[in-house]
Order: structure tokens, then C-alpha cells, then sequence
């Protein structure tokens, strides 16, 4: 039997992309946690999503993972047969490498590579 493809968002789900965000340009959080949050502090969409593709490797390698990651990944895996990619729709090179650090540096996610979707 083919495995079932679970094609699995890695920001804000798995790890706080927000929080990571507002560290790496100096804001402090607002609490906001809807993905419209950049507009709490004077950033356009195209502004946003321009600073997103600016962020180099390190960012993304070294984002916080949620206290709920390993419980969710481990529980998707002891169901079986589930074949686990996280994806990144950011076109940056920079992401694809950090996320794939990110990946290999969290034993849960060894296995994961990125899926541009």
C-alpha cells in the first residue's frame, strides 16, 4: 500500500514563525497570532512578504518549535504509513536550506524535506 503524503505547513504550525518574526526585526509582540499580524506594525502585505524572502537560512534553522511539535509528529507516526514533507512557500533558497537545518536538528523531523507548494 502507497503511503498516505501528509504535506505539512512547518510555520506556525510545528514551529512560532510570529514570534520568530518580530524577534529577528525588533518588534515586541502585541499578541497578535493571526497572519495578518505585520499589519499591527505599519507593514504592508507586499512589504511583509518581501521581508520573508529576505530572511537568510539562519532564521529558519534556528526557529522555536512549539511545545505540542514532538507530541503531534509522534502520534502521526505511530498511526503508520504516513509519509510526513513540510512545506515552504516561500521562493527564497535561504528558507528551503534553514528549514531543512531545522529539520535534521530536531530528531522528530530527520526524515522531513521541504516541499515547495
Amino acid at each position: 500500500m502507497k503511503p498516505i503524503r501528509i504535506n505539512l505547513d512547518m510555520d506556525g504550525t510545528v514551529c512560532d514563525f510570529i514570534r520568530g518574526w518580530l524577534e529577528w526585526h525588533g518588534c515586541e509582540s502585541k499578541g497578535e497570532e493571526s497572519w495578518d499580524f505585520y499589519l499591527a506594525y505599519g507593514y504592508t502585505e507586499s512589504e511583509f512578504n518581501k521581508s520573508v524572502e529576505l530572511l537568510p537560512d539562519c532564521f529558519w534553522a534556528n526557529l522555536e518549535k512549539f511545545s505540542w511539535t514532538d507530541e503531534l509528529l509522534a502520534a502521526v507516526e505511530d498511526i503508520g504509513g504516513i509519509d510526513i514533507r513540510f512545506l515552504t512557500v516561500c521562493a527564497s533558497t535561504d528558507a528551503v536550506d534553514g528549514k531543512r537545518r531545522w529539520a535534521e536538528t530536531h530528531k522528530t523531523l530527520r526524515r522531513l524535506a521541504p516541499v515547495r507548494g
